[in-house]
């Protein structure tokens, strides 16, 4: 809209008002003073207008704001609703207002350039990321919503969909390397912007569950960031994702934001202390609810425990964990392939975390066994990770060059794209227990300048 103002293409301008606001030819000529046959050659013809009368009267029949009527060329109102020029308007059947549609019914043009703005601010933004966005995908998709309008007017076709997708990406969280998931989920939430921005009512149940949708997407991008290494930016991405998850007021979703926030808090190596006092206010919010978002909330409560030296209320907060788990419907414990399950897979990677950084191997060991053998075949990651924490819990034992070895035949035999915070966050975690005496051995040197290497500009895969 910004640009076919700036060229005075008047054929443009009545194109986007009847695509966006639904005026017709016949309305738009009666706005604007002129024969429908005159629109319909505007319509049909990419000549500019240079006649300031025709300008002045296309602009104030379309109720034109300022900002419109100065990329027009022309001076703004000096009150609202009085034309600037000296000419007199043509003739006009009042009110003529497609602003407020106060007679015909259509949104303004004013909305429409804002949201041409937001529009050019979010591809703005897709394009800072790298993503590409051909003119093409949003001309298809421009026809694809209207054509979608005459058979889904209805928000319950919309909210399936949206819901369907977010699941979607619950599925492919497990196995996409980061750093392509952040190009499909930044799409689609441009997209989903776009969608809901007419959404007013803040009481209604369809706003609430376009809330619930955007905060599952928006956890989604918080967790792909922490996983690229992008903490500061990840940490705003979860300030949305509560608000959103609580404007819902869907408690689940509330609780799931917070114990997922909780777990990557652990590997970005915020203060134990704070993650427990977060854990708890989430347990308190919960009231007891069992569902998948409260069993993480108790997970992550355990893993900040252990690693603040309280062994005692870590092993009771393992109790809690596996009470919840056994609460848990049959649909969430089996659903083992998406981010949005929690089966006995999570129960025992927190066993094996809690036992590892309390030094007892074979129960560490046992856990580690039993969560593999659950982990579906398409996740390399999870396996990675519980596999690091054996490489740990050995060397903290005194084993370390067996734990070291393993450490990096696991780190190596992992696609370097598959390589999270989370990866090289319990990769390098393996090394702390090393006493001085022994950090000059080779396999301790060699395992130490592997992880430099993959994590140098170079070699890095993933960007961070």
């Amino acid at each position: 809209m910004i640009d076919a103002l700036r060229s005075r293409n008047i054929g443009a301008v009545f194109q986007l008002v009847h695509q966006y606001a639904g005026a017709s030819q016949t309305q738009m000529g009666i706005a604007c003073g002129m024969a429908q046959g005159t629109v319909s050659v505007y319509m049909n013809d990419a000549r500019q207008v240079q006649t300031l009368d025709v300008l002045e009267r296309i602009a104030d029949g379309l109720n034109m704001p300022d900002s419109a009527r100065m990329d027009l060329g022309l001076a703004p109102r000096t009150s609202p609703g009085e034309p600037t020029s000296s000419m007199p308007p043509g003739p006009r059947t009042e009110p003529r207002d497609l602003a407020t549609g106060s007679i015909l019914g259509f949104p303004g043009i004013d909305s429409y350039i804002g949201e041409d703005m937001e529009r050019r601010q979010l591809l703005q933004a897709l394009a800072a990321l790298g993503i590409s966005v051909s003119p093409g995908t949003y001309a298809l998709e421009a026809i694809r919503t209207s054509i979608g309008q005459t058979f889904e007017n209805n928000d319950g076709r919309q909210l399936d969909h949206w819901a369907e997708t977010s699941l979607e990406y619950g599925y492919s969280y497990l196995s996409t390397p980061p750093e392509h998931l952040i190009e499909d989920l930044a799409a689609d939430m441009v997209s989903l912007r776009l969608l809901t921005r007419g959404v007013k009512d803040r009481d209604s149940p369809v706003y609430r569950e376009w809330c619930r949708i955007s905060g599952i997407l928006s956890v989604l991008m918080a967790k792909t960031l922490s996983n690229l290494g992008r903490a500061r930016e990840a940490r705003h991405w979860w300030q949305t994702a509560q608000a959103a998850c609580d404007s819902s007021g869907d408690l689940e979703s509330q609780l799931w934001v917070r114990g997922e926030r909780l777990i990557h808090g652990l590997y970005e190596k915020r203060s134990p202390h704070l993650l427990i006092r977060q854990a708890s206010e989430a347990l308190e919010l919960s009231q007891g609810h069992p569902c998948a978002g409260l069993a993480s909330v108790s997970t992550a409560r355990a893993q900040a425990l252990i690693l603040a030296g309280k062994v005692d209320n870590a092993n009771r907060e393992l109790s809690r964990s596996e009470r919840i788990l056994e609460q848990l419907p049959s649909s969430v414990t089996e659903d083992l392939d998406s981010v949005n399950g929690w089966g006995e897979d999570r129960l025992r990677y927190t066993e094996a975390w809690v036992h590892a950084h309390s030094g007892d191997v074979a129960k560490a060991d046992n856990a580690a066994r039993r969560a593999i053998q659950l982990y579906p075949a398409e996740d390399s990651r999870s396996p990675a990770q519980i596999k690091l924490l054996q490489a740990f819990a050995h060397v903290q034992a005194g084993d370390i060059s067996e734990g070291v070895r393993q450490a990096q035949a696991t780190y190596e035999a992992l696609q370097p794209a598959h390589r999270t915070t989370m990866i090289t966050n319990l990769a390098s975690q393996v090394l702390q227990p090393v006493p001085p005496e022994m950090q000059g051995h080779p396999i301790i040197s060699e395992y130490r300048e592997r992880l430099a290497l993959a994590a140098s500009p170079a070699h890095k895969a993933i960007r961070s």
